[in-house]
């Protein structure tokens, strides 16, 4: 077996694999819950259409009432998949209806980048074994408790190898753009002053940051490292524990920074929840069963 392979079947728990289940359902909860009481309004206003994902071929937005029942079914899809239950049918069904609400927010010419990965995460759910431990299908005896099994590795590798190619790409997108130049801070700079003046305009909310810290030049070239060290430095996170916790961490404190010079947040890193797959397929999280010491028996002489 060719190391990369052998990599990604290594063992891990039906723990490791259950965790990143009911973490992505959560979120997904809250996304749909996020998004769904401002659509039908979006739906009934004479607003651009231009459909994406599910919605591809639709010629005009939804009824309202169709999108309130799609939001409905993701709903109690992800509350289904949290807890668990029947989730061969609700794994597959969280995922499309969460991917139906998402790309629908998306179709009205705002394009919700930040959305892509928790679906894609869920995909790896949906298909995967996940509610073997934690669940209610494994109180019920729906489920099999594989042990450390390469049915569980790989799925939590997986959602994990997306979590690191997203922030690679986005890394690869800078330097595609704007070439290396964007080391020098300059681009960086431009744009933290353009999107808080923009907003200011709009009469959005943005920063008070912004302003002082966009006239202080100095600041932005180190800005400018650090942002493509820590995207195009993500496989990093991969190599083990140590480097997986300095990696997430430093990712969650580069959307930190986001929110602080650009007022944008990326909610699913900013809770830590994005970097579950990472954690728990590097074996940081305390996932493992702990065997009780068998008891010692005293023979007498």
């Amino acid at each position: 077996m060719s190391e990369p392979a052998s990599w990604l079947l290594r063992p891990r728990p039906a723990t490791a694999l259950a965790l990143v289940r009911i973490t992505t359902g959560l979120y997904a909860v809250g996304i749909v819950l996020g998004r769904l009481p401002s659509q039908p309004d979006l739906a009934r206003a004479e607003i651009t259409w231009a459909p994406m994902g599910v919605w591809r071929f639709a010629a005009s937005a939804p009824p309202p009432s169709l999108i309130v029942a799609v939001g409905v079914v993701a709903i109690a899809a992800g509350v289904a998949v949290v807890a668990g239950w029947r989730h061969r049918v609700t794994g597959p069904l969280c995922l499309v209806g969460t991917l139906a609400v998402t790309t629908l927010a998306s179709s009205w010419g705002h394009l919700f980048h930040s959305d892509n990965l928790v679906v894609l995460h869920l995909a790896v759910v949906a298909v995967a074994p996940a509610a073997d431990a934690w669940s209610l299908d494994q109180r019920a005896g729906r489920a099999t408790d594989r042990g450390p099994a390469d049915v569980y590795g790989w799925a939590v590798r997986v959602a994990a190898l997306i979590t690191v190619v997203t922030y690679v790409l986005a890394g690869l997108a800078k330097v595609r753009l704007g070439g290396w130049q964007w080391l020098d801070g300059d681009t960086l700079r431009g744009l933290v002053a353009h999107d808080n003046l923009r907003k200011d305009l709009i009469g959005a909310p943005s920063t008070p940051l912004a302003g002082p810290v966009v006239r202080q030049a100095w600041i932005f070239p180190p800005f400018a490292l650090a942002t493509l060290v820590v995207e195009l430095g993500a496989p990093l996170a991969l190599l083990g524990r140590r480097a997986a916790v300095a990696w997430c961490a430093a990712a969650w404190l580069f959307h930190v920074g986001i929110v602080a010079l650009m007022a944008v947040a990326f909610i699913y890193p900013l809770t830590g929840l994005a970097f579950v797959p990472t954690l728990a397929a590097t074996g940081v999280l305390p996932l493992e069963r702990r065997r009780r010491p068998a008891p010692t028996i005293a023979v007498p002489a």
